[in-house]
């Protein structure tokens, strides 16, 4: 290897217009609703882990739908800051 090398030119991603019936839209769409239809469990990193923090659990919701929860985390305790 003599350290030349080619880096290929950058290239935009292709530009979608999401118009009704197209496929990306229906996609999207289908994306949405499962999303909606199952709550994530949102972590914390933690001492370089992704995990549940030790506090009261609480449910984070649509900003513009708040009966709709999107997912659920924890508050950080004291405990999990000396992790």
């Amino acid at each position: 290897m003599d350290g030349i090398t080619q880096v290929p030119a950058p290239r935009n991603e292709p530009v979608l217009d999401y118009a009704p019936g197209s496929p990306e839209r229906t996609e999207l769409q289908a994306e949405l609703l499962r999303l909606a239809a199952a709550p994530e469990e949102l972590t914390a990193t933690i001492g370089g882990r992704q995990r549940m923090a030790g506090g009261a659990a609480f449910d984070v919701v649509a900003p513009h739908a708040h009966a709709q929860v999107l997912g659920t985390s924890a508050h950080a305790t004291a405990a999990d800051a000396a992790d």
